[in-house]
């Protein structure tokens, strides 16, 4: 199972939006490939949302 923990934090929120997106989108694509759980930690409340 992955855990992404604060995967954005470093990044100004332009960037960290952008950047999440692209991951999210990975993470989605293995996630159903191999079927397995997705957990995220975030406190920015876009993150999560893009999942």
């Amino acid at each position: 199972m992955p855990l992404c923990d604060e995967i954005t934090s470093a990044l100004d929120p332009d960037t960290a939006i952008a950047i999440a997106i692209a991951i999210m989108e990975l993470l989605q694509r293995l996630r159903a490939e191999r079927n397995m759980a997705l957990t995220i930690v975030s406190h920015e409340t876009q993150v999560p949302e893009l999942a």
